[in-house]
């Protein structure tokens, strides 16, 4: 089966799953797009540069939770909560998880500003994975990626003191992002859209060798370790299923070979020492603190292991907050996150819900894999492809659970679009009939 994309008639039938949609309109794309760049932190860069003061950000985002929650049940009414519920139970249940752990925060104001923001922002990207087709939601994609990645070349050589970092004794490129690693992951993730599309045809061939020697030359100057790893991960899932999609195997065959090969570089990783491996990325044995980091966590989990300290409590301190931050997890620098998914969530929500994300995050992926294996399409094999590198960038950095964050919307985005992938072609088919 060839590689293309979705291929999907429309209709006015409003409020089923098995519906097929109208295209977005222009105010849609507009601000799906707007969302995307505020997440990036692109649109703060820009407003800070102009001198704007701190409410207009807050002010845009709020206008962005109201347009996509209107819109939500303007065009389908309330049937896109109980499919939310059914189709993403642990999304749904995490979300509301979050908002109830105000009442046992440590810091119940600030749990409830970040609650409202990450409910805010995961609902928009439900609504651009919910509401755009495969074909649309690419070429957005592709666009969003384009502006990034050009615009924070600029920055980065331009205005160094807005798009550079100090970081190990060297300044690297964050670019429009606010630090280094969340540009790294959208160079990686632009590498690979544009390599697909190069591959598949789907875009302009120019336009894609373009991107991708812009994104790699910009990853490397952000210097992101963990973001080199997951566009390796990355690669090779593109290589695998796209090689045996031509050469006509079954899907599992390049499951399988995924399985050894990943287990083969898990036992690469217990076998061989530390200081090596390290070594060989340029990092210390103590990945830059995180081990350090991690302890502390820990110790941190077993204080409230079933309920944690609150959603967004610990991490991110604000300005004033890191003493607090400090006599928690007992080390002398402010730690914007636990650098490892599992420990982050564990430490606001408890290891239950954590146990819950992790196995949100892995489910995803396998249901990408399921979809991928009945129907082989450039937005299937992407949508696999960013769920899987979403997955690597989590264990040494933290994606998931981010408010206002454009990893974090695109994760959701993408799982959401996968899953109306699905009941597309279920609606087709029941359209067809016997």
């Amino acid at each position: 089966m060839a590689i293309g994309s979705l291929s999907l008639p429309t209709s006015r039938r409003v409020g089923t799953t098995s519906t097929l949609d109208l295209p977005p309109s222009a105010l849609d794309t507009f601000v799906i797009l707007l969302a995307l760049l505020n997440g990036a932190t692109a649109i703060e860069h820009v407003l800070d540069m102009a001198g704007v003061t701190a409410p207009v950000p807050m002010v845009l985002w709020l206008a962005i939770y109201g347009y996509a929650l209107v819109a939500l049940f303007w065009h389908y009414n309330i049937s896109w909560v109980p499919w939310l519920a059914r189709r993403s139970p642990l999304l749904t249940v995490i979300l509301v998880v979050v908002a109830a752990s105000a009442f046992w925060s440590i810091n119940p104001s600030l749990t409830i500003q970040r609650s409202v923001h990450l409910i805010g922002s995961s609902l928009t990207a439900v609504y651009f994975g919910y509401r755009f087709g495969p074909q649309y939601l690419f070429r957005i994609l592709s666009w969003l990626f384009t502006i990034l990645v050009v615009g924070s070349i600029i920055m980065a050589t331009l205005f160094p003191a807005y798009g550079q970092q100090f970081y190990e004794g060297a300044y690297v490129w964050s670019g429009l992002h606010e630090e280094k690693n969340a540009l790294s992951l959208t160079c990686a993730l632009a590498a690979v859209l544009f390599g697909l599309g190069l591959l598949t045809g789907r875009l302009p061939w120019a336009w894609c060798v373009v991107m991708i020697v812009l994104s790699l030359l910009t990853l490397m100057k952000a210097n992101s370790a963990t973001a080199l790893l997951a566009l390796m991960a990355g690669v090779t899932i593109i290589a695998t299923f796209y090689s045996s999609t031509r050469l006509r195997l079954q899907p599992s065959a390049a499951l399988a070979f995924l399985i050894v090969l990943g287990s083969a570089f898990a036992l690469v990783t217990a076998v061989v020492p530390m200081e090596e491996l390290t070594g060989t990325v340029g990092r210390s044995t103590s990945l830059t603190g995180r081990t350090e980091l991690w302890a502390a966590t820990w110790q941190l989990i077993l204080d409230k292991p079933w309920l944690g300290h609150g959603f967004g409590a610990i991490w991110f301190p604000r300005p004033g907050e890191e003493l607090m931050q400090a006599s928690l997890l007992r080390i002398s620098w402010p730690a914007s996150h636990a650098h490892n998914a599992f420990l982050h969530v564990a430490a606001e929500l408890g290891i239950p819900i954590a146990c819950l994300a992790i196995l949100f995050l892995l489910g995803s992926v396998a249901k990408a894999v399921y979809l991928y294996a009945g129907h082989a399409s450039l937005f299937v094999l992407f949508g696999l492809v960013l769920e899987a590198m979403f997955v690597v960038s989590n264990l040494s950095e933290v994606r998931i659970f981010l408010d206002r964050n454009l990893h974090w919307m695109l994760f959701v985005a993408i799982t959401i679009g996968l899953q109306r992938a699905v009941d597309r072609r279920a609606g087709q088919r029941s359209m067809a009939g016997p």
